[in-house]
C-alpha cells in the first residue's frame, strides 16, 4: 500500500480489568471482526 493515509482508526475503554491478558484478547477479537466487516482483513 502506497502513501501515508489512515486507513483505520479504533478506541476503546477498558476499566479497572481483572485479567489484563484477556481484556487485550478481546479487544483484538472486536478489532479483527470490524476490519473483516469492512473488508481491510480476509
Amino acid at each position: 500500500m502506497a502513501g501515508d493515509k489512515l486507513i483505520y482508526a479504533a478506541h476503546s475503554r477498558t476499566f479497572n480489568p481483572t485479567d489484563t491478558a484477556e481484556a487485550m484478547k478481546e479487544i483484538a477479537e472486536s478489532v479483527a471482526k470490524d476490519l473483516k466487516k469492512r473488508g481491510l482483513l480476509d
